[in-house]
């Protein structure tokens, strides 16, 4: 004899241990989800990008306008020096009107070996007790080109490709965070000619005050999707992922339903 079939509409009864760790779970979940939509939102960040293909040469220099306001926020440029030790070839970065540059040196650049920093791309540029700001002109690469023909290379910016000057300026009083993308190399030959050639790829700012910009990022696109992962000048990639979204994923996503899906 058959048994009648159990009618669709009959609710099946879980084992209670089941029943209760399932509503354990669904209320964390609900939690995790209200917690994800009371988390502050901040303001959008709107990174303002410009590409550059300016070289500074022997005895050059480039006035930087970060926000194209036609205030002049920056100024790089290449010395050269000779003495009856030899010459010098000195690449520089002035800030300008209260301006300031990252620099490296003693932890808060207040000693005599101070310099402009050189940061890889995806650093953090902003408020961080881990480096310093400079005020006044940095020193970026030094050549030493001796009577007897040695030759010596100083400072973090000698030779070296697709790195980010860290930038603090002024807009309407209020302080903004950039930076500047340069490839730095040295041009050898007669004493007469010897140069810095530093040559200027792009440069960016953050137009919401006090907000820190990541260097060799170009937009202000924080979601986690394909257009959050972007390139610097030497190919490398990163990705940001907001720390509020790594701590609730799991519970936070199942709150969420096919959204969060």
């Amino acid at each position: 004899m058959k048994r009648p079939r159990r009618s669709r509409s009959t609710p099946s009864v879980l084992p209670g241990a089941l029943q209760q760790r399932l509503s354990a779970y669904a209320l964390a979940a609900g939690a995790a989800g209200v917690t994800l939509l009371a988390l502050p939102q901040s303001s959008e960040a709107e990174i303002v990008y410009t590409p550059a293909n300016q070289i500074i040469g022997r005895n050059g220099s480039y006035d930087l306008d970060l926000n194209h306001d036609g205030i002049i926020d920056f100024i790089l440029a290449e010395r050269a020096d000779s003495t009856g030790f030899g010459t010098s070839q000195f690449l520089n970065v002035t800030p300008a009107n209260g301006n300031a540059v990252n620099c490296v040196g003693s932890s808060f650049c207040i000693s005599t070996f101070i310099y402009a920093a050189a940061w890889a791309p995806g650093k953090e540029i902003g408020v961080s007790p881990l480096y310093g700001w400079i005020n006044y002109g940095a020193p970026m690469a030094l050549e030493q080109l001796g009577r007897r023909g040695t030759v010596s290379y100083y400072w973090p910016w000698a030779n070296i490709s697709n790195h980010y000057l860290g930038l603090k300026f002024k807009v309407n009083g209020e302080i903004h965070y950039g930076w500047a993308r340069l490839t730095v190399k040295f041009r050898g030959g007669l004493r007469k000619n010897r140069t810095w050639e530093a040559h200027l790829t792009g440069y960016a700012y953050e137009t919401i005050a006090g907000k820190p910009i990541i260097a060799g990022k170009t937009t202000g696109n924080t979601n986690l999707n394909d257009e959050n992962i972007d390139e610097d000048a030497s190919g490398a990639s990163f990705r940001l992922e907001p720390p509020e979204l790594r701590k609730f994923a799991p519970l936070g996503t199942l709150a969420l339903g096919c959204l969060g899906i």
